[in-house]
C-alpha cells in the first residue's frame, strides 16, 4: 500500500519505476515533473531517491529560495557525494570546477566549462553505478547550477545516468523546453478520499465531504487542513472558514497554525523563514543577536512546523515558511535579516540580508552588493552578479552610481543572454551614466542591439560613440568600438554602409595600438576578400595573421574563426586546417563550449568539401545542439545552414529544409540580412536536392539578391550561383540560366577563386549547344574540378559531363564519365546525386551492378541485418548501444551507397545475399 502522500501517484511512480530501470540498462533519460504546490512532487522525489538507493549513486539537492542568489550553491550540495570523482576530470574542467564550489581559488574559465565538467563528473559515476540526479523545486535553484544542471541533463542519452527535477507548474522557459515534462494533476475524487480516510478518519462524513470540496484534489491541503480544525469544525458544528484552489491559498490555515505558537517562537520562526534552510548554528547565532532563547524553537518543534534534515533546519514546506514570514511585522522581519547579516561569514549572504533589511537607499548595503557581484563574476556566476548589481542599484542614492551599476548588471545579464533586462537597464542608466564609462554603455548597447534585430540602430550609436571617442584622443576605445560596428553592419547587410563602416574602421584604427590594431586590419582584409578580392585580401589577411600568432586563441576566437571561414572560401583548406585545429584544441583544452559553435560549423564545411559527409553533419548537428544551449540564436541561423546543406546532401531533404527554415526565421527576427542570404541559398540547395527545381530558384534568387545587397561579391561565400543555373535548366529557364552562368564566371575571372572557375566550367558544359565543343569544354571542366580537394564538386562534374555527352548522342562515351559521378557520390554519402547518377544510367543503356551488402562496413552490415528483421531504428540502436540518430545517419549512407531508397527494398537486399550465402553453402 502506497504512503498517503503517495495514493493516487500511481501512474507517475510506474513512470519514475521505468526510468530508473532504463538507466540500469544505459537508456539515461530527463524528466521534469511539473505540480503546484503540495501535489507531491517532493513525495515523488522521496520514493525515487529511495527506490535508486539500492543499486545507484544517487546526487540529490533541493532548492533553497535564499540561495538563489548564491551561484553554484545548489551544484555544491548536489556533487557532496561525489567530489572524490573531480581528480579525474580534464585539468580546466578541475580548474573550472574548483573555482564555482570554490574548494581553490578562483580563475578564469568559460561559462560552459561547469556545465561541461558536470556533465563528465557524472559520466565517471556512470561508469562505477548507475546515477539518479534528483533536484526538488529546480525554480529555487540558482542560475549558474540551474544552467550546469539543465545542460547536463540534456546530454544523458545513452549514459546511466538519470535526471528527475521538479519544480512549479508554470512552463515557457526555453531552458526546459526540449526536455520531457510530466504535469500533476489534482487526485481523483476517489483517491483523495482514500488519502483523507487515512489521514483523518476520525472527520465526520459532511465534513469529510466539505473538506474534500475545499481541498480540491490536492495532496496537501487534504493532509493539512484536518489538523487546522477547531473540535466545532469537525464535529460540523462550524462552518469550514477555509478556500483552497490547486493547492496555492493554505497560507490561511498555517497562518492560524502558527499564531497559536508562543510570542518567542514566532519571532523565532520568522528568523527560520528568513534564514529558509541552513546549519541550526546559523538561526541559534542569529537569535542570540535578538536575544531570543534556544528554547523559542521547541513548541515549533513538537508541533512539526520547524524540522531538522541531518545539519539543517528548516520550516516543513515553503508554503508554510511564506506564512511564518509574513506573520512577523516588517520591523521584525528587517531585524532577522540585520540578525542574519551579522552572524554570517558568507559576505554574499551578508550583503543580501542587509539589502532584505533596506527600506531606502543604503550605501552600506549597495557597497556589499557590490562585493557580492564581484565575488558572482569572478566564479562564474553572471546571473548572480547581475542580481546583485540590480538591487545595488535600486539602493543607491547617487544617480551616477545608480547608473554604474545598472550598466554592470546589463554587461551581466547580456553575457546570460537576458537581453530585454539589458537594454532596459542600459535604456535607464544611458542620460545618467559619467563620461568616463560611456564608451563602455555604447559597446555593451550596440553589441546586444545588433544581435536583438537591430543591426541598424546598433551601427548608428556605435559609429557615433567611435568618432566621440576618437575626437578625445582614445583612438583603442574608438577601434574597438568601429570592431562591434562592423559586426552590427554585417548583421544589417547593406553593402554602401559597408563599405562606409569599413572607411571609418580604417580611419580610427590608424590611432590604435596593439592587438586592437591587428583586429582591425584582419577585419578590413576580410572584407576585402568577401567584397571579391581574393588575392589581395589574402596578402592583408595573412600578414594580419602572422601577428597573432602568439594570441591567446580564446581571447581572439571569432577573428581566427573568420579567418578560416575565409580561407575556406579562397579554397585553401590546409591553410584553414592550420588555423581551425590549434583554435579548436585549445577550446577543448579550456571546456570552452561557448566558444565552439562557430569553429565547429567550419571543420564541418571543410569535411563537407572533402567528402566526409557523416562527419560534417555530426560537428554541425553539435554545433546546433551547443548554440541553442549557449543562447546563441545569432549563431544559431548561421550554423543550421550547414547542417541543412549536409543533411541535404546525404538525403534527408526535410531536416535541410527544417534547419533552413528555422535560420532564416532566426535571420529575419534578427534583421540579419547577410545570413539571410545563407539562409536562402541552403534552403535552396535543399531543394535542388529534394528535386522541387522551381523552389529551389524561388530560394536562390532570394538568395542572391540578398548576398548582392550585403556585397558579397566573392561567389564562394554564399557558394549558390552553380545551383541556381542548375535549377534553372531543370525548370527549362535556359535564357536566366545562361544569364547567371555568365555572372558566375565574370565573379569566377575576377575573383581568381579556383572552386568559381570549376562551378563555371561545369555550367558551361551544361549551357553550351554546340555538339563539336562538347570534348573541349568538357576538358577544361575535368581539369578544373581535378584541382579542387571537393570530391561532391568532382561528382558533379563528372555527372554534367555525362549529361552533356548522352544529349549530345554519345550514349556509351557517356558511361564512364557517370560511373565516376556515381562512385564520388555513393562514397561520400550523397544520396539525391547517387540516384539522379544511376538514372542517367540506365538512360545511356548502362545496367547498375546489384548492391550487395559486401561493400559496408561491420557495422553498417550489422545494422541491414537488424532492418531485414523488423527491428525499428530504436530497437536497433538499442541493440548494437548506439544512439537513434546514428542509426539513422548511418542508414541514410547505407542508403546511397547500396542505391535504395526504402527499408523494405534494403530489406529485399539482406534477404537476396542471405540467400546467395545460402546456395553457397
Amino acid at each position: 500500500m502506497p504512503q498517503p502522500a503517495l495514493i493516487g501517484r500511481e501512474f507517475e511512480l510506474g513512470v519514475l519505476a521505468e526510468r530508473l530501470e532504463a538507466v540500469r540498462r544505459a537508456r539515461g533519460s530527463t524528466l521534469i515533473l511539473r505540480g503546484d504546490p503540495g501535489l507531491g512532487k517532493t513525495a515523488l522525489a522521496d520514493a525515487t531517491a529511495a527506490a535508486a538507493s539500492a543499486d545507484c549513486m544517487v546526487l540529490r539537492v533541493a532548492g533553497i529560495e535564499a540561495d538563489v542568489a548564491l551561484p553554484f550553491a545548489g551544484l555544491r550540495r548536489l556533487l557532496a557525494p561525489a567530489m572524490d570523482l573531480v581528480a579525474s576530470l580534464p585539468d580546466a574542467q578541475q580548474r573550472a570546477l574548483g573555482t564555482a564550489l570554490e574548494t581553490e581559488p578562483p580563475t578564469a574559465h568559460d561559462r560552459f566549462a561547469v556545465p561541461a565538467a558536470l556533465l563528465g563528473l557524472l559520466r565517471e559515476a556512470a561508469a562505477t553505478a548507475p546515477v539518479a540526479v534528483i533536484v526538488d523545486d529546480l525554480q529555487w535553484i540558482d542560475d549558474a547550477s540551474r544552467e550546469a544542471i539543465l545542460f547536463a541533463a540534456r546530454r544523458v542519452a545513452g549514459l546511466r545516468v538519470a535526471f528527475l527535477c521538479t519544480t512549479r507548474a508554470a512552463r515557457g522557459d526555453a531552458e526546459t523546453a526540449r526536455l520531457e515534462q510530466h504535469t500533476l494533476a489534482p487526485l481523483r475524487d476517489a483517491s483523495a478520499r482514500e488519502l483523507l480516510q487515512r489521514t483523518a478518519p476520525w472527520l465526520r462524513a459532511a465534513v469529510a465531504g466539505e473538506l474534500l470540496g475545499h481541498a480540491a484534489g490536492n495532496p496537501l491541503a487534504l493532509l493539512e487542513l484536518p489538523q487546522a480544525l477547531t473540535r466545532d469544525q469537525r464535529e460540523g458544528r462550524a462552518p469550514l472558514d477555509i478556500t483552497v484552489r490547486q493547492g496555492a491559498h493554505l497560507g490561511g490555515a498555517f497562518t492560524r497554525q502558527l499564531s497559536a505558537l508562543p510570542g518567542d517562537t514566532v519571532r523565532a520562526l520568522a528568523v527560520a523563514a528568513a534564514l529558509d534552510r541552513g546549519p541550526l548554528a546559523w538561526l541559534l547565532a542569529a537569535m542570540a543577536e535578538l536575544d531570543l532563547p534556544e528554547a523559542a524553537l521547541a513548541p515549533a518543534e513538537r508541533a512539526g512546523v520547524l524540522v531538522h534534515t541531518g545539519d539543517d533546519v528548516g520550516l516543513r514546506h515553503a508554503l508554510l515558511r511564506t506564512a511564518a514570514y509574513h506573520l512577523a511585522d516588517e520591523t521584525q522581519r528587517a531585524a532577522a535579516h540585520r540578525a542574519l547579516a551579522a552572524t554570517t561569514d558568507d559576505p554574499r549572504r551578508r550583503a543580501w540580508h542587509l539589502a532584505a533589511a533596506a527600506t531606502r537607499a543604503d550605501d552600506a548595503a549597495a557597497g556589499a552588493l557590490d562585493e557580492a557581484a564581484r565575488r558572482s563574476r569572478a566564479v562564474g556566476g553572471h546571473a548572480e552578479a547581475a542580481a546583485a548589481s540590480l538591487r545595488a542599484a535600486q539602493l543607491s542614492a547617487d544617480p551616477a552610481d545608480r547608473a554604474g551599476r545598472e550598466l554592470d548588471a546589463a554587461r551581466d545579464f547580456a553575457v546570460v543572454g537576458r537581453v530585454e533586462q539589458a537594454l532596459a537597464l542600459l535604456d535607464a542608466a544611458e542620460g545618467r551614466i559619467g563620461p568616463g564609462r560611456r564608451g563602455e554603455l555604447t559597446f555593451v548597447a550596440g553589441s546586444v542591439r545588433a544581435r536583438c534585430g537591430d543591426p541598424l540602430g546598433a551601427l548608428r550609436m556605435l559609429t557615433a560613440e567611435a568618432e566621440r571617442q576618437l575626437a578625445a584622443g582614445d583612438g583603442t576605445t574608438a577601434t574597438t568600438l568601429m570592431l562591434e560596428a562592423v559586426v552590427a553592419q554585417t548583421m544589417n547587410g547593406d553593402e554602401e554602409l559597408q563599405r562606409r563602416t569599413i572607411a571609418v574602421l580604417s580611419r580610427v584604427a590608424a590611432g590604435a595600438q596593439g592587438p586592437v590594431r591587428t583586429l582591425a586590419d584582419l577585419t578590413v582584409a576580410q572584407d576585402r576578400l568577401v567584397d571579391g578580392d581574393e588575392r589581395g585580401g589574402r596578402v592583408a589577411l595573412d600578414a594580419a595573421r602572422g601577428r597573432l600568432r602568439d594570441a591567446d586563441p580564446l581571447r581572439v576566437t571569432e577573428p581566427l574563426a573568420l579567418t578560416v571561414q575565409c580561407l575556406i572560401w579562397a579554397d585553401d583548406h590546409a591553410a584553414a586546417e592550420d588555423e581551425l585545429t590549434p583554435l579548436l584544441n585549445a577550446i577543448d583544452r579550456a571546456s570552452a563550449l561557448g566558444r565552439r559553435p562557430y569553429p565547429l560549423s567550419l571543420r564541418a564545411t571543410l569535411q563537407l568539401r572533402r567528402g566526409d559527409t557523416a562527419a560534417a553533419r555530426q560537428d554541425a548537428e553539435q554545433a546546433v545542439a551547443l548554440a541553442r544551449d549557449t543562447g546563441q540564436e545569432t549563431m544559431l541561423s548561421y550554423v543550421l545552414t550547414v547542417l541543412a546543406r549536409a543533411a541535404a546532401l546525404q538525403g534527408d531533404v526535410d531536416t535541410g529544409r527544417a534547419a533552413a527554415a528555422e535560420a532564416l526565421d532566426i535571420a529575419t527576427r534578427r534583421g540579419a540580412g547577410g545570413l539571410a542570404a545563407h539562409g536562402h541559398a541552403a534552403l535552396g540547395f535543399a531543394e535542388l536536392a529534394a528535386g522541387r527545381p522551381a523552389w529551389a530558384v524561388s530560394a536562390l534568387e532570394r538568395s542572391a539578391v540578398l548576398a548582392a545587397r550585403a556585397g558579397f561579391r566573392h561567389p564562394a561565400v554564399t557558394a549558390s550561383a552553380a545551383d541556381l543555373v542548375e535549377a534553372l535548366l531543370l525548370e527549362g529557364r535556359r535564357d536566366e540560366a545562361a544569364g547567371r552562368a555568365c555572372g558566375l564566371a565574370q565573379a569566377a575571372a575576377s575573383s581568381g577563386n579556383r572552386w568559381a572557375a570549376a562551378a563555371s566550367a561545369r555550367c558551361e558544359v551544361l549551357l553550351n549547344g554546340d555538339d563539336a565543343r562538347v570534348d573541349a569544354l568538357t576538358a577544361v571542366a575535368n581539369e578544373r574540378a581535378a584541382v579542387l580537394e571537393q570530391p561532391f564538386e568532382q561528382g558533379r562534374t563528372a555527372l554534367a559531363v555525362g549529361f552533356r555527352l548522352r544529349t549530345a548522342g554519345r550514349r556509351a562515351d557517356a558511361r564512364a564519365p557517370l560511373q565516376q559521378a556515381l562512385d564520388a557520390f555513393v562514397r561520400i554519402g550523397a544520396v539525391p546525386w547517387a540516384r539522379r547518377t544511376r538514372q542517367l544510367q540506365r538512360a545511356v543503356g548502362e545496367r547498375p551492378a546489384p548492391s550487395s551488402l559486401s561493400t559496408l562496413d561491420p557495422e553498417a552490415q550489422r545494422i541491414v541485418l537488424l532492418v531485414t528483421r523488423g527491428l525499428t531504428n530504436p530497437e536497433v540502436g538499442a541493440a548494437l548501444h548506439v544512439s537513434r540518430k546514428t542509426v539513422e545517419r548511418r542508414l541514410t549512407a547505407i542508403y546511397a551507397q547500396l542505391g535504395v531508397r526504402s527499408r523494405t527494398e534494403l530489406a529485399a537486399i539482406g534477404r537476396r545475399d542471405a540467400a546467395g550465402d545460402a546456395e553457397r553453402h
